[in-house]
């Protein structure tokens, strides 16, 4: 359903389908509707509806999961249409996923609060209800077992959930307050949701962290002390990949967790440069890093996965296009070394200025 060249709509169905395997679904069948001019109470037109609810029957499906975010009002045209069967778009699929991984308080609220936000508009007279029960895709809410909210309930969870995270925002600030006087740098990883972030951070630091092809598997801000040399040290925090679209009410939620890569004195961006196309997640983590007001942070782009690709890609081609680059395996262990020396050197760079680059022969092995 893409208005797009032939190479974005692949791209875009395939991630749909990690997507669906990452909530616990199996794909039976996939459709690709153009859609010149979107209707505005059905997203689609008659004959694609149709079409949709034929392929729905045939596969016998229980959900139909649209790769664009629908109003309310299309979401239950649609729903009307093909005979009751449910329908969920790609925001509340994300927001799905989100709910399986959050672990921490904070990110069970941050989650409770973008699905409050996605259902609020969407409540009919008969209410939605929220349950922990069943499996599969779109039956997973934030934590509550059949919940049946109204309006009133959900703006007050909205204005506890508001104050909780406040707190949270609070106790925050006051850590951030300790490292800043203790002069501990911060290094966050950032990236494409999967592209090995926790698998650098592994090789990084030995935490023992989950690792997965799976889209999303580390939601919460992990941190751990990253030994560089001569007794110099950082903290280096993982948090949760970025992807393209990535609903804005997850934005919004997980701006305070996402407050510690905004104040980072360095980034790493990791980016699986075995994907043909591996510019395209720079593109979109980079407009997110512009959404929550990091992009003007020193920035390593690191080129993971090396050890899948041939000798067409050259780290001078990478250097050229993007600067201070690297090309590494986290899974092997290779470049590693060589990354660390970039990190101290672009620590050393912020905190002491430019002549730093020039008098250490370290940088060389950029």
């Amino acid at each position: 359903m893409e208005r797009e060249p032939a190479g974005h709509s692949a791209r875009h169905m395939a991630e749909l389908t990690s997507l669906i395997q990452a909530d616990g679904g199996t794909v039976v069948e996939t459709l690709t509707l153009k859609v010149r001019t979107p209707n505005s109470s059905t997203l689609l037109g008659s004959g694609q509806i149709s079409r949709l609810g034929e392929a729905a029957e045939k596969c016998n499906a229980d959900v139909v999961v649209v790769n664009r975010e629908l109003n309310p009002q299309q979401q239950r045209n649609i729903e009307t249409v093909i005979d009751q069967r449910r329908i969920i778009d790609r925001t509340r699929l994300i927001i799905d996923i989100f709910a399986r991984h959050a672990s921490s308080r904070e990110g069970k609220l941050e989650v409770e609060d973008a699905l409050l936000r996605y259902m609020l508009p969407r409540l009919t007279g008969k209410g939605i209800v929220m349950s922990q029960t069943g499996g599969g895709v779109g039956t997973r809410g934030p934590g509550e077992t059949k919940l049946e909210m109204d309006k009133r309930r959900i703006k007050e969870r909205l204005g506890r959930n508001k104050q909780l995270i406040e707190t949270m925002k609070k106790q925050r600030l006051v850590q951030h307050g300790r490292r800043n006087r203790t002069g501990i740098p911060l290094v966050s990883l950032v990236g494409y949701t999967s592209a090995g972030k926790s698998t650098l951070l592994n090789t990084f630091t030995g935490a023992g962290v989950r690792s997965s092809e799976n889209l999303f598997t580390t939601l919460d801000p992990i941190s751990r002390k990253l030994h560089l040399e001569n007794g110099n040290y950082a903290i280096i925090t993982d948090t949760v990949g970025f992807i393209d679209d990535l609903p804005i009410q997850l934005i919004k939620a997980f701006r305070t967790t996402l407050e510690d890569v905004a104040k980072s004195d360095l980034l790493l961006l990791v980016v699986d440069v075995s994907k043909p196309d591996y510019e395209d997640d720079i593109r979109v983590v980079r407009n997110v890093l512009g959404e929550i007001d990091a992009d003007k942070i020193a920035t390593i782009y690191v080129f993971n996965k090396a050890d899948k690709i041939d000798n067409s890609i050259s780290l001078k081609s990478l250097t050229n296009m993007y600067g201070r680059s690297i090309l590494v395996s986290a899974l092997q262990g290779t470049g590693i070394e060589e990354l660390k020396n970039m990190i101290l050197m672009e620590l050393m760079l912020k905190k002491h200025g430019s002549d730093i680059r020039d008098n250490n022969e370290l940088y060389g092995t950029v």
